[in-house]
């Protein structure tokens, strides 16, 4: 259920969020299921969209020390990407 799964994003707050729209694959059980309205679908995706962008993920490590794993250079190579034991990229 949709507002289910909002509740879920409000509660735990995940750091990545995959907002796609629904697409049954054929000679599934979800396939015979009844189609949403585009607007349905369309205002869902909003809703998802604002309330993952409406709260930061990490907040709680700004202005700690944490162990990070390097795994590349940045686009700009005076610049690594790393990730921390959570896997938080840094």
């Amino acid at each position: 259920d949709f507002e289910g799964t909002l509740d879920l994003m409000r509660k735990y707050r995940f750091p990545i969020v995959n907002i796609a729209q629904f697409y049954p694959r054929p000679g599934t059980v979800a396939a015979k299921l009844p189609k949403l309205p585009t607007s349905v679908v369309k205002d869902r995706s909003r809703r998802a969209t604002a309330l993952f962008e409406s709260y930061t993920t990490w907040g709680g490590m700004v202005g700690t020390t944490q162990q990070v794993w390097v795994v590349e250079y940045g686009k700009d190579p005076n610049y690594v990407v790393a990730h921390t034991r959570n896997y938080a990229q840094a």
